[in-house]
C-alpha cells in the first residue's frame, strides 16, 4: 500500500463480477439486468445519504452524476433525478413529528399513481427498509383513493429512537420489528393520510411543503410512544376520518349489574355454580366474568341472565336487533377490504343502502367490486369477506329490525361471531331488563345430577 493521488471520497471498482465463481455464475442474467440492480441500489444509496456525492461508471461512461445535496432545493433535485419527472411534479414533501419519531419525505399525489411501482422508497434511521409494517401503512394511508390497479409512490424516512427497533430480524437487514409497532404504524396512517387529503385539495403541487398537521402524539415515561387523545383544534381528521368515517368518542363499557333484593336465593346459587363451571372449562371466562356477573354467554346465539323471576335464557339476536340499528357506531377497518360482486349482488347492495348505512356499513361501489372501509364496532373481529354476500338476502329495507336479527341470528349460528363480543359492547343496553326477549329457566334437576356425578 502506497500513496496515489485521488480527490476526496471513496471510488470502488468492480471488475469480472462472479467471473471465476461456476456455482453462482449459472444464476446471472444479462449484463443489462445484473447492473440495473446495481443501478437500482445506487439510487438508494444515494436517497439515503444527501449529503454524499455519487457517481456511476459502466464500460468507461459516466452514467449518472450525482452532486452533493446540501440545501432543499438540492435534494429535491436529486430526488427529480432519480425518481423522474413525473413524480417530481406530482409529489410533495412532508414532514411530521411525534415526540422522538420523526416522518419526513416525498409522496405521490394519488392522481398521479400508476399501475406500476416505479418509485417506492422508505428508510428506517437512514437505512434502506422493505418492511410490510411501513409498507402497509403507506398502503392504507392512501386507501380507497388507489384503485386495484394502481401503486403508490413514496421516498419515505422514518426516524425513531434505535432502542425502539429490533435490526436483527432479516438476514439483509431490510426489515425490522418496531417494539411499539402498531403505534408506529398509526402514527404513520395519520400523518401520510393528512397529507393525502391536503394533495387531494392540490394535486399539482409540485414538491410543495405539507403542514404538520397529523394526529398528536406524546412520549410518555418509558419511551412508549402513546397516542394523544386530545387534538388541536386546526388539526385534520385521524386515520379513521381518512377512510370516510368519522372518529367516534370512545365507549366506556362496564358492567354494573346489581342482584335485586327480592331475587330468590336459588336463583343467586345456580348463577354462582355456572360462573364456576364456566371458569373450571375456559380461563379466559374467568377473565370476563368479574366484568359482567349477571350474564354468561350460552352458545348459538343465547345467553343465561339472571332476572327479578330467577334465571333466564335470553335470545340475544331478537334482543339486540333494535339496539344495533339505534347505536350509529362504525369503525374504519385497518384496510378496506375489497369484494367483488356480481350485477344481482350490486343491485341489492345499492337497494339497501340506507338500512347498510344504519347497521354501521360504510360501503363505496366501483364497478365490480365492493369497497369495504368501515363496519359495526363488535364486527371487526370477524371475517367479513366470508359472510358480506351471504347476509344479501337477508336485508329487507322496509323491516330494519327484522333484517338485523337475521343477520344477527346467522352470524351467531354459523359461530361467525362470538356471544361475547355483543355482551361486551352492549353491556349497557343489556342492563336494562325491558330490553330482553327472554324465557325461564330452572337448572335445578341438572345442577343436583351433576353434583351426584363428581367423585367425592
Amino acid at each position: 500500500v502506497k500513496p496515489a493521488a485521488h480527490p476526496d471520497g471513496t471510488s470502488i471498482e468492480v471488475v469480472d463480477l462472479f467471473f471465476n465463481t461456476p456455482a453462482r455464475r449459472k444464476f446471472l442474467r444479462s449484463d443489462k439486468t445484473e447492473f440495473s440492480h446495481i443501478d437500482e441500489l445506487i439510487k438508494r444509496l444515494a436517497l439515503s445519504r444527501f449529503d454524499v456525492g455519487w457517481q456511476l461508471n459502466h464500460n468507461g461512461h459516466s452514467v449518472r452524476r450525482l452532486p452533493q445535496a446540501t440545501t432543499v432545493s438540492a435534494r429535491q433535485k436529486r430526488v427529480a433525478t432519480l425518481c423522474g419527472k413525473a413524480f417530481a411534479e406530482h409529489a410533495a414533501y412532508i414532514e411530521n413529528s411525534a415526540g422522538a419519531v420523526k416522518l419526513h419525505g416525498w409522496l405521490l399525489a394519488p392522481v398521479a399513481c400508476q399501475s406500476q411501482a416505479t418509485c417506492q422508497y422508505s428508510y428506517v434511521n437512514g437505512r434502506m427498509m422493505r418492511d410490510k409494517l411501513l409498507n402497509h401503512a403507506i398502503r392504507q394511508a392512501y386507501g380507497e383513493r388507489l384503485n386495484a390497479e394502481q401503486q403508490p409512490g413514496f421516498v419515505i424516512y422514518l426516524d425513531i429512537d434505535p432502542a425502539e427497533v429490533d435490526v436483527n430480524v432479516h438476514p439483509a437487514k431490510h426489515e425490522v420489528r418496531f417494539h411499539q409497532a402498531r403505534l408506529v404504524h398509526d402514527f404513520v396512517v395519520s400523518a401520510l393520510s393528512d397529507a393525502l387529503q391536503q394533495l387531494s385539495i392540490a394535486p399539482n403541487a409540485a414538491l410543495s411543503q405539507v403542514a404538520n398537521t397529523a394526529a398528536p402524539y406524546q412520549v410518555v415515561a418509558g419511551n412508549s410512544i402513546t397516542p394523544s387523545r386530545q387534538r388541536p383544534d386546526n388539526a385534520y381528521p385521524q386515520a379513521g376520518s381518512a377512510l370516510g368515517t368519522e372518529n367516534k368518542p370512545h365507549r366506556t363499557l362496564s358492567w354494573q349489574a346489581t342482584t335485586p333484593a327480592q331475587t330468590a336465593r336459588k336463583s343467586e346459587g345456580q348463577l354462582q355454580y355456572l360462573t364456576e363451571q364456566y371458569a373450571a372449562a375456559d380461563p379466559k371466562i374467568a377473565l370476563l366474568t368479574p366484568a359482567m356477573p349477571a350474564l354468561l354467554p350460552a352458545g348459538n346465539g343465547y345467553a343465561i341472565a339472571q332476572s327479578e323471576q330467577g334465571l333466564v335464557l335470553l335470545d340475544l339476536a331478537a334482543t339486540l336487533a333494535p339496539a344495533w340499528l339505534t347505536d350509529g357506531n362504525n369503525a374504519a377497518l385497518l384496510l378496506p377490504l375489497r369484494v367483488k360482486v356480481t350485477h344481482d349482488e350490486k343491485q341489492q347492495l345499492l337497494a339497501a343502502a340506507s338500512l347498510l348505512q344504519q347497521l354501521g356499513f360504510d360501503i363505496l361501489l366501483q364497478d365490480s367490486t365492493a369497497i369495504i372501509r368501515a363496519v359495526a364496532p363488535w364486527l371487526r373481529s370477524t371475517t367479513i369477506s366470508h359472510w358480506l354476500l351471504d347476509c344479501l338476502p337477508l336485508l329487507q329495507p322496509a323491516e330494519p329490525v327484522t333484517s338485523s336479527k337475521a343477520i344477527l341470528t346467522m352470524l351467531l349460528s354459523s359461530h361467525r361471531l362470538s356471544s361475547a363480543a355483543l355482551l361486551h359492547y352492549f353491556a349497557l343496553t343489556l342492563t336494562n331488563h325491558q330490553h330482553w326477549l327472554a324465557v325461564p329457566l330452572d337448572l335445578s334437576s341438572s345442577i343436583a345430577a351433576l353434583n351426584r356425578e363428581q367423585p367425592t
